[in-house]
């Protein structure tokens, strides 16, 4: 049963992502080959998350490329992210733009992660240009993609776009407000940090 093969696959691809488990990821690999499912958009999306946790972004990256032109934001934002992961973060936010110029939106995990690379970088024009591409209503109703701007922002050295963001956010957490505290302290503003 073709349903059953490919769920046993993916489940298989996901336990060696987890325990980064690359011999065996390769052998289940070769297995897919063999049936004729390596161009499955989600098999594709596994075997690159796999690939790019076990540190092996040359297979990742080939995989990738094989999917072309049959891809879609997860599959983007997974090789985005394989790219982090192994600290090539100029070739991530280089990958982001590809995507945006092949006509693929990117979503909320690809801003966040597009901003993680930005951050690790410390580039702040560049986090400025994709921020401008948020939707502002996304922004403030989603915690997770506020806090990837605030911390970017922070770590970038711009205080005034950190404190503006984080003063507009209806609901903080603790990375918002531990992000914030890291801010104020940097300025010198002691109090406003308490």
């Amino acid at each position: 049963d073709m349903a059953r093969d490919k769920a046993t696959f993916m489940s298989s691809l996901n336990a060696c992502t987890n325990l980064q488990a690359l011999r065996e990821g390769r052998f289940i690999h070769f297995e897919i080959y063999q049936d004729r499912l390596e161009a499955d958009i989600m098999i594709g999306t596994a075997l690159i998350k796999m690939y790019g946790r076990c540190e092996s972004l040359a297979d990742a990256c080939c995989i990738f490329e094989s999917m072309m032109p049959k891809t879609d934001v997860i599959l983007w934002t997974t090789m985005i992210t394989a790219y982090i992961q192994q600290g090539h973060n100029k070739e991530a936010i280089q990958l982001y733009y590809r995507m945006k110029h092949t006509g693929v939106k990117p979503n909320k995990i690809t801003f966040v992660t597009v901003l993680n690379a930005c951050t690790n970088l410390g580039v702040y024009m560049e986090g400025k240009t994709i921020h401008d591409c948020i939707p502002e209503k996304e922004i403030i109703s989603d915690v997770i993609l506020s806090n990837a701007l605030i911390t970017m922002y922070q770590k970038c050295g711009s205080f005034v776009d950190a404190e503006k963001l984080f003063l507009k956010m209806p609901k903080k957490d603790v990375v918002s407000c531990t992000a914030m505290i890291a801010a104020y302290a940097e300025q010198g503003r002691g109090f406003e940090a308490l």
